[in-house]
């Protein structure tokens, strides 16, 4: 019976990390797009042939940046886990 419950707790472990990463990252990378196609300011030339563009706000591209480097941070960590392994974690 102590086998089962502990076959069920790995499954539980390894389900938790698969929707955090599997579904977890892409929504994270989402929000920092959203961030930044989101709350923008329009900025006029001088001259009226000129275009008008928009560019995104400072909080806008804080709250992008801060999705996109946790994004970046955990594939870095996926990298070094595949590389170094067990290596990490030995005493």
């Amino acid at each position: 019976m102590d086998i089962l419950i502990t076959a069920f707790l790995a499954l539980g472990q390894v389900l938790v990390v698969g929707i955090l990463l599997g579904a977890g990252l892409p929504a994270l990378f989402a929000l920092g797009i959203r961030a930044l196609a989101t709350h923008r300011t329009v900025v006029v030339a001088g001259s009226a042939s000129d275009h008008a563009s928009s560019k995104p706000t400072p909080a806008a591209i804080v709250a992008a940046g801060l999705c996109f480097g946790l994004c970046s941070l955990a594939v870095l960590f996926g990298i070094v886990v595949i590389v170094y392994g067990k290596q990490m974690f030995v005493l």
